[in-house]
């Protein structure tokens, strides 16, 4: 059941969100330029914020009915810029912070660019695309989230929470794909699921 009004708060804490990953990366590259110590917990303090608020948002829609259409394609989206900006910076390489290696931010970017071209077809065939969480998506998306910030504090062995992250990453882009052939695939008359994932 969708709310009514486009925009209402939880669509705002999501473009909030928007605004966060900017945010984010500019600390992190002015620490990166500058290493000053003050850019460098702005930045890891942003990036908390904006993990915070991507489960707040989803509360507040669900607890007081206000999901919207917008928010729907929204949230997702945001997930996407905050945690690639973040993941992109840090396989770029930032002075003091632990470096993911190339191929994982490809993986990463990889599955998302697949989600994203395959809700465009199934949009361009079907005529119609609605988002709907994903159990699978959201549990990689906090993962990723996990794994950002054990690298923002520099813990130990990042290595294998990564390896897990990874595992996670491929597994829900399968589902996704899976999933996206199936809707492809069903019959004009079949609507009896009418969701497309894409978080």
């Amino acid at each position: 059941m969708w709310h009514n009004s486009a925009v209402n708060a939880p669509t705002l804490i999501t473009l909030f969100r928007f605004f966060l990953a900017a945010l984010f990366a500019f600390f992190i590259l002015r620490f990166d330029a500058a290493g000053e110590t003050r850019d460098y917990w702005l930045g890891l303090g942003i990036f908390a914020l904006a993990a915070v608020s991507d489960g707040l948002d989803g509360l507040i829609a669900r607890r007081f009915n206000l999901r919207t259409r917008l928010g729907a394609i929204l949230d997702p989206l945001a997930d996407k810029v905050f945690l690639n900006t973040a993941i992109v910076l840090l396989a770029a390489g930032i002075d003091g912070l632990y470096r993911f290696p190339l191929w994982f931010a490809a993986l990463v970017l990889g599955r998302d660019l697949l989600i994203l071209l395959g809700a465009l077809v199934v949009r361009w065939r079907k005529g119609r695309l609605e988002a709907s969480p994903n159990a699978l998506g959201k549990t990689t998306a906090v993962l990723q989230m996990i794994l950002v910030i054990w690298a923002l504090l520099k813990f130990s062995r990042p290595e294998v929470a990564m390896a897990i992250t990874a595992a996670f990453t491929v597994a829900s882009g399968i589902g996704y794909l899976r999933y996206g052939i199936r809707r492809l695939a069903e019959n004009p008359s079949d609507r009896s699921d009418r969701s497309d994932r894409s978080d």
